[in-house]
């Protein structure tokens, strides 16, 4: 008799009653606990590359050009006056000592630099990188060369 058989025995032995014909069953219960382990089901080897392309885009270029005018203004000022700035004009004073019988300074000209801003549509050659990724097994069968391998890649 296995250890099950006399329990289930006892149980029915442990509660008797009155009527023969009344046998008590004893109820069970089982409970289950789930849970994972991690295993190793393959190795596989995962290179990782550059790999660079020239293409050609269109892209806007800004540039910025400069006019240069010159302007007399002959003018006697007692004091040297300063660069300035006005919208996008730069005004650059000139000045001159002349001898006379006093020393004056004459304002000779000014020079305005205006910067003209402009927008050209243009093509240049840009080096685009994109990563491949190549993922080997390694051979499951002793009979074949390494070089048989799967491989796959990805753009």
């Amino acid at each position: 008799m296995d250890k099950d058989e006399s329990n289930r025995q006892g149980a029915v032995n442990a509660a008797p009653t009155n009527d023969a014909r009344t046998i008590i069953v004893p109820v069970a219960r089982e409970e289950v606990v789930v849970g994972s382990t991690t295993t190793e089901a393959e190795r596989v080897r995962v290179r990782v590359g550059v790999r660079t392309r020239n293409e050609r885009i269109q892209a806007d270029a800004h540039l910025e050009d400069v006019e240069v005018e010159r302007i007399p203004m002959e003018q006697v000022v007692a004091v040297p006056p300063a660069v300035r700035v006005e919208g996008d004009t730069t005004i650059i004073p000139v000045l001159e000592e002349v001898v006379v019988v006093e020393k004056r300074l004459i304002l000779k000209e000014e020079i305005r630099v205006r910067r003209v801003r402009r927008t050209e549509p243009r093509a240049i050659q840009v080096a685009l990188r994109a990563e491949h990724v190549e993922i080997e097994r390694p051979d499951s069968n002793a009979g074949k060369n390494k070089d048989e391998a799967e491989r796959r890649t990805r753009p």
